[in-house]
Order: structure tokens, then C-alpha cells, then sequence
């Protein structure tokens, strides 16, 4: 028998969570594994608070969650250009400052 470890997602725009990744996990015995996922969030373009929750499931009819942790996500301020450089000039500054 394997376990089936899901990592769900919710968006504060969400009204239910979505399965983002399965990890079929072999190994039947309860101990402690590693496991790493990254998220790709470049299309969400406004902060929000983002849900996640760890789901396993033992059996056909057994299932629980293991863990749940809320990300306060803040997008980069790149404006869409691609880059996250920000140029100070002049520098050092005396009277007029500019940030580009």
C-alpha cells in the first residue's frame, strides 16, 4: 500500500482549496520524510493572503491533514519589466532624489 501526500492551494480569490502537487510516497511506515515543493507565483499580481494545507491519505477511505500555513505574499515591485534592479541617482544625493 503507498501514500498519496497532496500540497493544496487556496488564493484569497478562492472559495475551495486545489491539489498543486501529489507525491506518491512508497514507503508505508510512519517516520519522518523530506519532502520540497516551490510554488510559482508570477501570475498573481496583487498581495493577498495565500492558504496551504498538507493532505495524506492512507487508505481508499482514510485520509487527514498534516499541516496548514498561511503565506502573506507581496509581489515584486518590478513593474512588469522583468527585473527587480532599482537605481538611486544621483548618488550621493543632495537635493532631488530620483528612483528608477
Amino acid at each position: 500500500m503507498e501514500n498519496i501526500i497532496e500540497v493544496e492551494r487556496k488564493l484569497a480569490t478562492e472559495t475551495v482549496y486545489k491539489t498543486i502537487s501529489t507525491i506518491t510516497n512508497t514507503n508505508t511506515q510512519f517516520k519522518n520524510n523530506d519532502f520540497s515543493y516551490s510554488d510559482d507565483l508570477a501570475a498573481i499580481t496583487s498581495s493577498m493572503a495565500i492558504q496551504y494545507r498538507i493532505k495524506m491519505t492512507i487508505a481508499s477511505d482514510t485520509s487527514f491533514y498534516l499541516d496548514s500555513a498561511i503565506l502573506n505574499y507581496v509581489p515584486n515591485c518590478n513593474n512588469g519589466t522583468g527585473t527587480e534592479d532599482i537605481t538611486v541617482r544621483p548618488n550621493p544625493a543632495t537635493d532631488n532624489l530620483v528612483v528608477a
